[in-house]
């Protein structure tokens, strides 16, 4: 993933191709929202190249959870 980033970061790889990217694991995340690939440890995540970030499964998780749990505290005030 950490290559995948690289090479998206030096153009090397188009932005239009961004959301096109191959998944090199069965291992697929709980939740997929701006996840542009993933390698059964780590994913690549972002909407554009200036934003991309790698995460962990388990950080991605928990920060899936916190979301999600500000996102149903707001929807219950």
């Amino acid at each position: 993933m950490k290559t995948l980033k690289e090479l998206l970061e030096l153009g090397m790889i188009l932005e239009q191709h961004l959301f096109q990217l191959p998944k090199f694991s069965e291992i697929r995340p709980d939740d997929c929202r701006e996840v542009l690939s993933w390698d059964g440890r780590y994913l690549l995540t972002g909407n554009k190249v200036e934003n991309l970030k790698l995460y962990s499964y388990r950080e991605w998780s928990q920060l899936i959870q916190r979301e999600n749990f500000f996102n149903n505290e707001l929807t219950l005030k």
